[in-house]
């Protein structure tokens, strides 16, 4: 384990479900929870984790074309209308992107205040070079989490019942505080 042969190993298991027709997302999420994930691999499972593109290998540069058009024509629009420049910076350019690509851009909109999306665009950045797969892997990203931030008050509720149930002590003196 410690002179590498257990990532070895964890990178022919990785080979071997990358092999699957179609790619099964469950086993590559099951891969990722319990093993490092190579770095030579991390772009393509992001990507098919987050849905940017599908199990079937067969469409993926299919796909990856589409959304480099859509990325190119997104940035061609925004330039056309003078929302972004060459001093934009390119956290901003992508949520301009992101919110010309939802329908919520508006021309009051102000890109600097922003705090959700442009710091996940920030960590992504730091992991994958081409721009394209930025966008998009933080577009995704940022969706997912968004998805997620309505079950929020429900897991809290839950979290107070079951400790409530299981330990009532803890629950009462957690009230108090």
């Amino acid at each position: 384990e410690k002179v590498g042969f257990r990532s070895v190993e964890e990178k022919k298991s990785l080979e071997i479900l990358l092999k699957d027709k179609p790619l099964d997302r469950g086993k590559l999420k099951q891969f990722c929870l319990r093993f490092c994930l190579p770095a030579a691999y991390r772009n393509l499972i992001w990507k098919l984790l987050l849905g940017v593109v599908p199990v079937h290998v067969e469409c993926h540069a299919f796909v990856m074309d589409q959304r480099k058009q859509e990325y190119n024509d997104l940035l061609r629009a925004l330039n056309v209308m003078r929302i972004i420049d060459s001093c934009t910076s390119k956290p901003q350019v992508f949520l301009a992107m992101w919110l010309l690509q939802t329908g919520n851009f508006t021309y009051d909109i102000n890109l600097i205040d922003e705090k959700g999306f442009v710091p996940i665009v920030q960590s992504v950045m730091q992991f994958f070079d081409d721009e394209t797969d930025v966008y998009w892997i933080a577009k995704s990203f940022y969706d997912n989490v968004h998805k997620f931030q309505t079950d929020v008050p429900k897991l809290i509720e839950c979290s107070h019942n079951l400790l409530e149930k299981e330990d009532p002590d803890l629950y009462k003196h957690l009230q108090k505080i």
